[in-house]
């Protein structure tokens, strides 16, 4: 039915001499955008600091939604290098949301600001990666990290793995009347109403990091006894260390020097 009213309002606005692209609103997020863990740089300064946050191990105490930087553990002799990401293989996201949109997730945190008669275009893109491979991630360091006693047993532990830099775009657009005259901009047909993108119109220009974990608490309960595991024990259950869906991370920014 939305269809076939869109197809509807189409022909009707061409004939009034308004053309606009008609598009399908988007439901939800893909996946894996829900199983990423993010952290908002409020800041501004952590995407610009990228390598200063790989290897950092951080806890997180009982009823705190923020994580303390306890120090930072990396292979010996090891720099972490920032990696970018090509154009063609960055872009992960590109649709049309409305008001409802910002109730699933934080990368969709903007949407809510929307009024009920607009909706936005929106585009996610990977720009960076900093990563350390599972190979290379110092087993023995973190393993005698994760064993070690804690001052607070609840207390959890985490060390960062990698982090992932994305850029996320979005232009508003609100509804016009369908006989409308003299409309300027782009436009655009959806939830069978029509849209156009004002000079006035709102832009969000905005970075979202992402942080790979690997739970020290989880490595301590799969190998517990204080002899080194080898490393290929600990690679068949390394998904099982990764901890997914921890949004909206809080750091101590002071902490990152």
């Amino acid at each position: 039915m939305k269809i076939l009213a869109t197809i509807i309002l189409s022909t009707f606005l061409l004939g009034c001499g308004v053309s606009f692209s008609p598009v399908s609103m988007t439901s939800d997020l893909p996946d894996s955008f829900k199983q990423r863990n993010v952290y908002p740089d409020k800041s501004g300064i952590w995407k610009y600091k990228l390598t200063q946050m790989v290897g950092a191990v951080v806890y997180q105490e009982p009823g705190q939604d923020t994580y303390d930087l306890k120090k930072v553990v990396l292979p010996n002799g090891y720099t972490p290098m920032l990696e970018v990401i090509k154009d063609a293989d960055g872009l992960v996201f590109d649709g049309t949301v409305n008001k409802s949109a910002g109730v699933k997730g934080s990368y969709l945190s903007f949407a809510a600001s929307l009024d009920e008669n607009e909706i936005a275009t929106f585009t996610v893109t990977d720009r960076n990666i900093v990563f350390i491979d599972n190979q290379t991630v110092p087993w023995d360091l973190l393993h005698a990290e994760a064993i070690a006693a804690k001052p607070n047993p609840a207390t959890r532990r985490y060390w960062i793995q990698g982090v992932l830099l994305s850029t996320l775009d979005a232009t508003q657009f609100s509804e016009i009347s369908g006989n409308a005259s003299g409309v300027v901009g782009p436009t655009m047909g959806a939830q069978a109403k029509v849209y156009n993108q004002s000079k006035i119109s709102k832009a969000v220009h905005d970075y979202r990091i992402s942080v790979q974990f690997v739970d020290l608490d989880k490595l301590a309960q799969k190998f517990p006894d204080k002899v080194m595991p080898a490393i290929a024990d600990i690679l068949r259950v390394v998904g099982d260390l990764q901890p997914k869906g921890i949004t909206l991370l809080k750091f101590r920014e002071s902490d990152f020097k």
